[in-house]
């Protein structure tokens, strides 16, 4: 009776084996880099939040690693510079806000957070000059009448930041970072 149970034991699991490889065979496991980036800048999101900035930073990085060209990426960018900016390391926050709004222009928060970094670097009045000297030679250099929209508004001069918002609403009256442009503006003329 024992030769018997070792039998029908082994019998079992031979049989659990076959079905398993059945079901097994020929199936295949894919990583899907882009989901997993948006787990690791969700994670890096939550440590962001609870104030824990190297842990943030890393996870900023894999995801940005995991997924280098998609429009998520400047999401991740930006991440990741908010992270820097609350380390006091600016210059590299400054250099991934850059990144974010080269790789996705139509999100205000990106300049937005770009031109707060320049308060925190002090460097306000070098780019405002900056984008003045680039509007001498273009006129209809919108990104420009953005920006130093933006950087009077960050100085305080809001009647100098309307005029630069409602030039660059005219040169770009179609585009998506428009609608928020014009939200701002709508924000700052109600605070006067």
């Amino acid at each position: 009776m024992i030769k018997v149970r070792f039998y029908t034991c082994n019998f079992t699991k031979a049989i659990a084996l076959i079905i398993c490889c059945c079901f097994f065979q020929g199936s295949e496991y894919v990583i899907d880099a882009s989901q997993n980036a948006a787990i690791h800048n969700n994670q890096g999101v939550t440590f962001l939040h609870d104030h824990d900035y190297i842990p943030a930073i890393s996870e900023f990085k894999i995801a940005i690693a995991l997924a280098p060209n998609k429009p998520a990426t400047a999401n991740y960018y930006n991440n990741l510079g908010l992270a820097y900016n609350s380390i006091k390391r600016y210059e590299w926050g400054q250099l991934v806000f850059e990144r974010a709004v080269e790789i996705n222009p139509n999100f205000f928060e990106y300049y937005k957070n770009l031109v707060k970094t320049y308060k925190l670097r002090n460097t306000l009045y070098k780019n405002l000059s900056k984008y003045s000297k680039r509007i001498e030679y273009n006129k209809g250099n919108s990104i420009c009448w953005l920006f130093k929209g933006l950087i009077y508004e960050e100085l305080g001069m809001k009647s100098a930041a309307v005029d630069s918002y409602i030039k660059y609403m005219k040169l770009e009256p179609d585009m998506l970072l428009t609608e928020a442009v014009s939200k701002n503006l709508y924000e700052i003329t109600q605070n006067k």
